[in-house]
């Protein structure tokens, strides 16, 4: 067991030095270049990655059936890969250029429906893995909004090491720990969670992820299992809740604000509301979201 895990250890070293060498050769490009690139590789990541892919296209039938041909499904999927690798990207683009650059090419749609909210307490945003959502709290940090997410960390330490090196950059807070509540362990992530929320300060948190146990929820017209933290968090808070998502266009960034979602004492119902916000962005923007992680069952 203790090969295995110092295996892994080095594997994951090795990948990010690779990864900060790619990174390096890259800092003099400009946005459109790697934009070019992340298209590029993004379409290899899409025929070499194989069951990635088949995930990808599985997801794209149980959403949307009959009503996308084949050959849309297909280009959805490219699409999903490249944005995904364009965001991977970004990241050290934004790190190199600094807080200007993502001042000029980020922007708020609804804004004042979060400072209205904040009025009143609280705020819980709910949102998915859709366009540029790693950088989207860095936004509302360096705008001084009091902002904390929970994240899910990526496996390799090294490499989550350095996103937060470039979070800590982008965002500018006085600690970056201090803003992410890593899910695991989940009692740790809901003692913090409610903490923060109770306090006064904002929360986001991703609900469009597959967990091993929660309710069923509709999400194209198919059973998926939601995870109820967020529906929670909302009811032993008062939190307003307000769904956020980003959306690319082109080079830049919107962050699109929502009204607040009303919250009642059913548990279901709640989860459905936050699930039917996911697919209403999906549906608009279906490219941007991550088609290839294993949604339905």
């Amino acid at each position: 067991m203790k090969v295995g895990k110092n295996a892994k250890q080095i594997l994951d070293f090795i990948l990010f030095l690779k990864l900060k060498l790619f990174f390096f050769l890259l800092t003099p490009c400009s946005i459109h270049f790697l934009n070019k690139l992340a298209d590029i590789i993004g379409c290899l990541c899409y025929f070499i990655l194989f069951p990635r892919r088949q995930t990808a296209l599985r997801n794209l039938d149980k959403a949307f059936g009959d009503l996308k041909t084949k050959n849309e499904k297909k280009k959805i999927a490219i699409k999903s890969f490249q944005n995904f690798v364009r965001g991977v990207l970004e990241m050290r683009y934004f790190y190199c250029r600094g807080t200007a650059e993502i001042n000029r090419r980020f922007e708020y749609s609804g804004l004042e429906n979060y400072t209205e909210a904040l009025k009143k307490g609280p705020v819980l945003f709910i949102s998915g893995h859709i366009g540029q959502f790693p950088l989207m709290v860095c936004k509302f940090i360096l705008d001084k909004f009091d902002m904390h997410l929970i994240l899910k960390a990526v496996s390799n330490k090294y490499v989550e090491n350095m996103f937060n090196v470039y979070r800590q950059r982008l965002a500018k807070p006085d600690n970056i720990s201090k803003t992410i509540i890593y899910y695991k362990p989940r009692f740790i992530a809901l003692k913090r969670s409610l903490k923060e929320l109770k306090s006064g300060h904002s929360l986001f948190i991703f609900v469009d992820q597959r967990f091993s146990n929660g309710i069923m929820t509709k999400f194209f017209g198919r059973d998926v299992l939601t995870a109820t933290g967020a529906d929670t968090l909302a009811r032993k808070t008062s939190a307003t809740v307000l769904p956020a998502f980003i959306i690319r266009k082109g080079a830049k960034h919107v962050i699109n604000i929502g009204k607040a979602i009303p919250i009642g004492s059913d548990e279901s119902e709640n989860t459905q509301k936050f699930t039917d916000q996911i697919e209403k962005n999906i549906r608009n923007y279906p490219g941007q979201w991550w088609w290839f992680h294993r949604r339905w069952r």
